[in-house]
């Protein structure tokens, strides 16, 4: 019997975790399985597991596939090799120092799956090297793989004669061989594309590298922020139900949920992220499904408690939802404190140029779905437009993005270009370089202004002084993000002349990207609230919204001193 053991997903693994798999290997040595070379959709043979009850069964394909794998017990092994050793025989298993588990049904394709299954096999040598072998890309070296490593190199991994570049599948449809093939993805029984709507291959590998830097199982691109906060949402909410949220977000996201989706029968409670637990859960219905908020909001600025948002959400059978497009994965994981599913808007730092608009959901695959069945009939329940097919059975840990991919993104669409992808894709590969350079030049800036005698306010929470300056310390130690909100004294008029007045600080309704730029949200992007819903937001109507960019600090500060003079 060959177990599947709680050992870290091993593209975080370090070097003493790793021999505790290879000491778990030695051990389970003396239990082998003769291997059967098996049928794996559209290349020639991969080696197919069924994990039931910690047990491992060899499945002969195709006869069996449908009784077998559409119930979800479809695994493949993952192998790691030492890329250091030049004696390493890469198509042999023996090599292997060693393997993960990972789901080969469904329409997504999993970056891993948290856990790692440790065996001893009769070595096969036909076992074909492609992308997914090695989780987020393989073959990985023997040591712990960074987040600066994963931004240049997670996602795509090309096979011989390949591009070495992350390729733009610019095509709607795909191509396969038979009405057999084409029918089995339709009915989400074998993984690939059929159309990009649902799927494309540049939008899955910007995604699995996303999955990668959050520390997710599976991850879905969006054709916008707004669009990733919806699909969040009604992936798990349907008319009749309720989530409860932060007060403190981004305006366009309050309108979302506060008005549109009101209209289609899904009700929310803000509540004031600072409020005590006890305050809080008091928003919670029998019929929540959901609770939200953003890591660092937008524009006001106030940090998440995230553990504590965690601990209430859990406490009430629910998953935590949390946007983390300020901080992105390099500043915070939200995973690492409780959080169940990350938004993002990758128009921000993730694509970092202002040339894309597009965002993205993550799923941390933590969230026990089946254990609160009947909160969530969608996931829980067979889904007639896939012939009855019930996700949480047949997906596992992939459940949650696998449905908003076959059902939301089939049905309502949102999907993110695979050009918008690709240049997304250009921005991650610097996101480690440009965010601590953001963090370094608004810290120096909002020193800055609150030793200004014209400002009358400053907040950021890298400042001593700032309200939220302990949670940053704890959630975001190396940084939070490169907006500052700050006001002038005079008020609105004084605050227009401002920003009349710069130079090369552009007016623009744009946030967290590589050129600075400023706004003033009560007159632009918040401007469909009411002054009562800007305070609710946290907007003040002399709030002023500064988005430093990675130009040297020293220009940013002149040009801010001299229209403060002009």
């Amino acid at each position: 019997m060959i177990k599947m053991c709680d050992l870290p997903r091993y593209a975080d693994a370090d070097m003493e975790e790793i021999k505790k798999m290879k000491e778990a290997h030695t051990v389970l040595n003396q239990v082998t399985y003769e291997p059967k070379p098996l049928y794996h959709g559209y290349t020639d043979k991969r080696l197919r597991i069924n994990v039931t009850d910690n047990t491992i069964d060899m499945i002969d394909i195709p006869q069996e596939v449908k009784e077998k794998f559409t119930g979800g017990k479809g695994y493949c092994l993952r192998y790691l090799w030492d890329a250091t050793n030049p004696d390493t025989k890469w198509n042999s298993p023996e090599n292997a120092i060693t393997m993960s588990a990972g789901p080969i049904a469904g329409i997504t394709q999993y970056g891993g799956t948290g856990k790692c299954l440790v065996c001893s096999i009769s070595p096969m040598t036909d076992i074909p090297i492609d992308s997914n072998v090695g989780g987020y890309f393989g073959p990985f070296l023997k040591f712990s793989v960074k987040p600066e490593t994963l931004c240049v190199q997670a996602g795509w991994t090309p096979k011989k004669g390949e591009p070495r570049v992350l390729p733009i599948y610019q095509s709607t449809t795909f191509k396969y061989d038979t009405s057999e093939q084409m029918a089995r993805l339709f009915d989400l029984e074998d993984s690939g594309y059929f159309y990009t709507r649902l799927q494309n291959p540049t939008n899955d590998a910007v995604a699995a590298k996303i999955a990668a830097l959050e520390g997710g199982v599976a991850a879905m691109l969006t054709s916008s922020g707004q669009a990733a906060n919806f699909y969040a949402i009604f992936n798990i909410c349907q008319a009749g139900d309720h989530f409860v949220c932060s007060s403190a977000i981004y305006g366009g996201t309050f309108n979302l949920f506060g008005v549109t989706m009101k209209k289609l029968g899904i009700d929310v409670t803000f509540v004031n992220p600072d409020a005590s637990e006890e305050e809080i859960s008091a928003a919670f219905k029998p019929n929540t499904k959901a609770l939200f908020g953003e890591t660092i909001s937008n524009p006001s600025l106030e940090v998440l408690d995230i553990e504590k948002f965690a601990r209430i959400a859990h406490s009430h059978g629910v998953p935590l939802i949390v946007d983390n497009t300020f901080p992105t994965p390099i500043n915070c994981r939200p995973f690492e404190w409780g959080a169940d599913i990350v938004v993002h808007s990758t128009t921000k730092y993730m694509d970092g140029h202002a040339t894309s608009v597009g965002g993205c959901i993550v799923d941390s695959g933590n969230f026990d779905w089946d254990a609160h069945a009947e909160k969530f009939p969608g996931l829980c329940t067979p889904d007639e437009s896939y012939h009855g097919l019930t996700y949480t059975k047949a997906f596992g840990k992939g459940a949650y993005i696998t449905k908003a991919t076959a059902q939301l993104m089939r049905d309502l669409g949102s999907i993110q270009s695979p050009q918008n992808s690709f240049l997304l894709n250009l921005g991650l590969e610097t996101l480690h370089l440009r965010m601590p350079q953001h963090c370094r030049n608004a810290q120096k800036v909002a020193e800055y202004l609150s030793k200004n005698e014209k400002v009358a306010w400053v907040n950021y929470c890298g400042l001593p002084d700032n309200k939220y300056y302990s949670l940053a310390q704890k959630y975001m130690p190396n940084g939070s993000c490169g907006v500052i909100s700050f006001g002038l004294k005079g008020g609105r008029d004084v605050s227009i002349k401002f920003m009349d007045s710069l130079e090369f600080i552009a007016i623009v309704t744009h946030v967290a990207d590589a050129r600075s730029c400023v706004l003033h949200p009560a007159s632009h992007t918040h401007r469909q609230l009411t002054d009562e819903q800007l305070m609710e937001a946290g907007v003040r109507p002399d709030l002023i919204r500064l988005s430093v960019g990675i130009e040297n600090a020293d220009d940013i500060i002149a040009d801010i001193e001299q229209a403060l003079n002009a």
